[in-house]
């Protein structure tokens, strides 16, 4: 088994399904949640790790996800991914009639990534949304690195992957039915937050960037729609990511 994010973006729009094991990962903890068994119980626990040193940010909450699944995976077969934005470059392809392969449009979006993000998407795993006629497409990289690691840690646990998904992606799935058609979706979690704007329904802007702390999330919401640049200030701002394993939860169906 391998994993890739071939179908990750593809797959806007599509709720999680809550059977199985539900994993968040990102620099400082990982996630995880089960759905009600045949005990009646739901779980759900939020494992803090240390920031990496000498190794990819990810590789902490990869060894202590290792060590959670003897326990959380028993039982499971299959498992619910959800990526850190941290670990995630996303970047907004604009519509080209010229450019209708698919390979075509992969290469326009690395393309684009590469010239917003530079060296550091090189070799990344690449994902691309199919957008409607006439709109731009949602592309988003990880390191591939990140996962041939999760691949060899769920595969020892040997659990079935049903979905990764990059933490936007999730959180747009979970909104999508009450955000406003010329609204923002603002996603918050520690140490980055996480826009995408909407105009007329179709994505408009999308942007994700490092921040201090939470109390400054105010002021970084605030600036960052500034520099996004819209045509128009956003109709409402929803909010995504509060709560714990909030991550590893969201998108789920009740």
């Amino acid at each position: 088994m391998s994993l890739s994010l071939n179908d990750l973006v593809a797959r806007v729009g599509a709720p999680l399904r809550r059977e199985g094991l539900r994993i968040g990962l990102a620099p400082d903890r990982v996630e995880l949640a089960r759905g009600t068994g045949g005990n009646g119980e739901a779980r759900a626990a939020e494992i803090a790790c240390a920031a990496a040193v000498d190794a990819p940010p990810w590789r902490p909450a990869l060894d202590a996800l290792r060590a959670a699944l003897p326990d959380w995976a028993r039982g499971a077969k299959r498992a619910h991914v959800i990526l850190s934005n941290h670990f995630v470059r996303y970047v907004l392809v604009p519509w080209n009639e010229q450019v209708v392969r698919p390979a075509e449009r992969r290469l326009q979006a690395r393309n684009l990534l590469a010239a917003t993000f530079g060296g550091t998407v090189a070799g990344w795993e690449i994902a691309l949304a199919e957008p409607g006629y006439g709109e731009p497409a949602l592309a988003c990289a990880t390191d591939g690195a990140l996962l041939d690691a999760l691949t060899a840690v769920l595969e020892s646990a040997r659990l079935r992957v049903d979905s990764v998904r990059p933490y936007l992606v999730a959180a747009y799935n979970a909104a999508s039915g009450q955000l406003d058609a010329n609204g923002c979706l603002a996603v918050a979690e520690p140490g980055r937050l996480s826009l995408a704007a909407f105009s007329g329904g179709r994505w408009g802007a999308v942007s994700s960037r490092r921040v201090a702390s939470a109390d400054a999330l105010g002021g970084s919401l605030l600036q960052e729609l500034t520099l996004l640049d819209l045509s128009a200030a956003p109709a409402s701002v929803a909010l995504g990511g509060a709560g714990r394993c909030a991550m590893a939860m969201c998108g789920a169906r009740p």
